[in-house]
């Protein structure tokens, strides 16, 4: 890819639980791979639902009386999880069709609550029915985006995803044009290829994503706006900010149960930086390192929290003098902050393998975009920060809750949930 005037450069009661799950269940599933291909507008199955509600509420949700499943408040919340539930596999303006099984589903998981009670089929009218259009509501004002809109979309990631069969030859030729296209005058032409090679871009990133970095990380370089785009074609527009703003208060209440002695070594890493990033490390702090890192030692919560965000003390750097600052040669992303000071940071950056891409100094936005990208490009999640990504990706954004298979993520997950009743 060139300028218009020559080729350019790419620019402790958490701590005690998470320790004492098995680790190397969650070694083994670091080796997973984030995809794209799969529709997750799944089916909807007794078995989901309940290990769904399990995984927010746990047990105890299941061992309430006879009376106390009963009452408005357990139904209404029942709903409310069923709703989520929904949303995450059918998007959120569910069918008829779908409302009514639902319904009979948690009947059949808590016979209390009769069908016809939340939602009625031959009305459509019902507490399902009104929380449903509630979330629908809440769906449009966040991501301005309409029904028809989604429709849209989905259509459009539909077709995206036909795009596998393009050969290799017209994928060599469309990468050979981005390479040389003009940033400055052919912009419009170099988006459109881009989106246009989404199964390209995910098909041969399953086999190696080293060289899908390779062929495409100069143009996320020039256009980051990008980054989310394979991301947001499958799941939506997502956005970690409302979740984290909303959640505030909670995390830090959690984050003040952790050990006086394990604050001690983590405060100074967190506090140095400014409230977004200390809100998020605090978060963070909350979810132990599985066993190792890449070097076979085993890794501390502190060198996790430290290592997330790397700090570049250069206002006025140039993308040259980041990349020589960040000793990093991992495949995964790093996020990267550049300023005076850590109280006061002038932009953000993801650095993948040898580009650098330029963010902006909004910090909940750059932390999109280090989660998104590793859907791009099929990214394993870094050891250090797994648990930390996986409650993001299962309870933040929603995504797969039937897999969650880590006891910190679930147990975080439920104190948060508590914290809603």
């Amino acid at each position: 890819m060139s300028s218009d005037t020559g080729n350019l450069q790419s620019n402790d009661d958490f701590a005690k639980k998470g320790n004492s799950e098995q680790e190397d269940s969650d070694e083994r599933s670091c080796e997973e791979t984030r995809t794209t291909s799969g529709n997750p507008r799944k089916s909807i199955s007794l078995k989901k639902l309940r290990k769904f509600i399990l995984a927010v509420k746990g047990e105890a949700f299941f061992e309430k009386s006879k009376a106390e499943r009963r009452t408005e408040s357990f139904k209404r919340e029942v709903v409310a999880l069923a709703v989520i539930l929904m949303n995450r596999n059918f998007g959120p303006w569910p069918d008829k069709d779908t409302k009514e099984r639902m319904s009979k589903l948690i009947e059949q998981l808590f016979p209390e609550i009769k069908a016809v009670s939340i939602f009625n089929p031959a009305t459509s009218k019902g507490l399902l029915e009104g929380k449903c259009r509630y979330q629908a509501k809440r769906h449009i004002k966040s991501t301005k985006e309409t029904k028809y809109k989604m429709k849209k979309r989905t259509s459009t990631a539909t077709s995206s995803a036909a795009g596998s069969q393009i050969d290799d030859a017209t994928a060599i030729r469309s990468l050979e044009f981005m390479k040389n296209a003009s940033v400055r005058f052919q912009k419009e032409e170099i988006v459109f290829t881009y989106k246009n090679l989404y199964a390209h871009r995910h098909r041969n990133s399953l086999q190696n994503a080293e060289n899908v970095i390779k062929d495409y990380g100069n143009v996320l370089s020039f256009f980051p706006e990008l980054i989310s785009y394979d991301f947001d074609e499958i799941y939506g527009p997502l956005d970690v900010a409302p979740w984290l703003e909303n959640h505030a208060g909670r995390i830090n209440e959690l984050y003040d149960t952790l050990s006086a002695e394990k604050k001690k070594k983590i405060a100074p890493i967190i506090d140095e930086w400014c409230d977004t990033v200390q809100m998020v490390l605090k978060l963070h702090a909350l979810f132990p390192p599985v066993n190792t890192d890449r070097t076979g030692q085993k890794a501390c919560l502190s060198k996790a929290l430290d290592s997330f965000v790397h700090f570049v003390n250069i206002s006025n750097a140039t993308t040259e003098e980041i990349i020589a600052e960040v000793n990093v040669t991992t495949l995964q992303p790093q996020l990267i902050a550049v300023g005076g000071n850590k109280k006061s940071i002038s932009k953000f950056y993801v650095k993948l393998e040898q580009f650098l891409i330029p963010l902006s100094p909004n910090f909940f936005f750059s932390l999109n975009a280090l989660f998104k990208i590793h859907f791009t490009f099929n990214l394993k999640y870094r050891a250090m920060s797994y648990n930390f990504l996986k409650f993001l990706e299962h309870i933040i954004f929603q995504i797969d809750q039937e897999k969650i298979t880590s006891t910190t993520v679930i147990n975080v997950a439920a104190a948060f949930a508590d914290n809603n009743d």
